[in-house]
């Protein structure tokens, strides 16, 4: 399981928080102790489904707009129109439709951002790896 925003260490997990704030979505790296760890979820994209919408939206006024036969024909409104609506479709399908949830017991939470496929997966394997660590004997 391939996935550079979760990083498995021996107690403690290391995770690339998503930002929905920052254009990137980067918020930096936190490491938090598997037994610090009070609940994990898998969190549904909500921004993505009003992004393909828009998309289509954009790409349907351009049809209009190129219908009406009263206005003139300005070719490049209709490129901006179109080249806008096509580029709003691409960045929401390339979009992730789930984040994965982590919650601390102190009441910090994060998202991170994997494979729509690979949630339940990283869910699992951080679940397993919680379990080894919580059976492990103390260091003195």
């Amino acid at each position: 399981m391939a996935n550079n925003n979760v990083n498995f260490g021996e107690e403690k997990l290391r995770i690339q928080i998503y930002d929905r704030d920052s254009l990137t979505g980067n918020g930096g790296m936190v490491s938090i102790l598997y037994e610090d760890i009070s609940s994990l979820s898998s969190i549904k994209n909500t921004k993505k489904l009003s992004t393909i919408i828009a998309g289509f939206l954009m790409l349907g006024c351009g049809v209009f707009i190129k219908t009406l036969e009263n206005l003139p024909n300005i070719p490049l409104i209709d490129f901006i129109i179109f080249g806008f609506g096509l580029g709003t479709l691409i960045f929401a399908f390339l979009m992730p439709s789930e984040f994965l949830g982590v919650e601390t017991r102190g009441g910090s939470k994060y998202m991170v951002k994997v494979n729509a496929d690979s949630v339940i997966a990283v869910i699992e394997e951080i679940e397993k790896r919680r379990k080894e660590a919580k059976n492990q004997p103390t260091r003195s």
